[in-house]
């Protein structure tokens, strides 16, 4: 737990260094700053999903849910593998 609240804490820190520096940089280039982050997000989060959700049905086609299935439980018997030894 504390493993996974310390690595959701730098992936928190660095998402939003990646956005300020983003937004930033992209109302040093442009003089109409709202329409420039409108198109940033919208071509980060709008074209990165949907390319995003194409790739995966391509991917994985009518089995995505067996997929992810999959990919949970092998997740579960790794972090069962790795408890921690209960303290005596």
């Amino acid at each position: 737990l504390t493993l996974t609240f310390i690595s959701q804490g730098i992936h928190a820190f660095s998402f939003g260094l990646f956005h300020s520096a983003v937004v930033i940089y992209l109302y040093s280039l442009y003089e109409n700053k709202k329409l420039a982050q409108q198109f940033m997000f919208g071509v980060a989060y709008g074209l990165g999903g949907f390319l995003g959700a194409l790739l995966a049905g391509w991917l994985y086609g009518e089995n995505l849910f067996l997929y992810s299935t999959i990919f949970a439980l092998f997740s579960l018997l790794f972090l069962y593998s790795k408890r921690l030894p209960k303290e005596v």
